[in-house]
């Protein structure tokens, strides 16, 4: 093999990892999902995906090309339907780990290389669950601060302090 054909094989399987260094070192869901929605085709209505970290809550929706809003509701009852282990054409999971973090595809992505898509499936569980975990934390730091404040509000009843001490203790301890 002469150099320029072994160039030429390097400069191929580096165009070919390209995407699916793309994909790994997507930021965000919203990044995983609009790189994947530039390769989706066809580009016609309800074209798109939508992930969530606490599916079916606050789901978001990435569109392709022109294809609006109009997918959203298709891609909800899409997901149902997937999760109970129907085939539907135009549609699939991207990612469901079982407890709320879910993406699902909407249009076809018989055009995107397997390999393309197997790390956009690996980083949208991977950033969903990130957002899933965040979320439960800081619920929990919520929590602790409530719980925090309780108790030093039921410490100060049980004292025997003025009212205006009283309540300005309360004030500093609510905020």
């Amino acid at each position: 093999m002469t150099r320029e054909e072994t160039l030429d094989q390097l400069r191929m399987a580096n165009a070919a990892m390209d995407p699916v260094v793309d994909m790994l070192a997507s930021e965000s869901p919203h990044a995983v999902a609009s790189r994947l929605c530039a390769l989706l085709e066809p580009l016609g209505a309800g074209a798109g995906i939508a992930y969530s970290a606490e599916w079916p809550q606050h789901i978001e929706w990435v569109c392709a090309g022109n294809a609006g809003d109009g997918g959203l509701d298709l891609a909800r009852s899409a997901a149902v339907a997937l999760r109970t282990g129907v085939k539907l054409k135009g549609a699939q999971l991207l990612c469901d780990d079982g407890q709320g973090a879910l993406a699902v595809a909407m249009g076809s992505l018989s055009r995107i290389d397997d390999a393309v898509l197997a790390a956009a499936r690996q980083r949208m569980r991977e950033l969903l669950t990130a957002q899933r975990l965040r979320a439960a934390v800081a619920q929990l730091a919520q929590a602790e601060r409530l719980q925090h404040a309780l108790f030093a509000i039921a410490d100060m009843a049980g004292s025997d302090l003025d009212m205006t001490t009283m309540l300005s203790q309360l004030h500093g301890i609510v905020g």
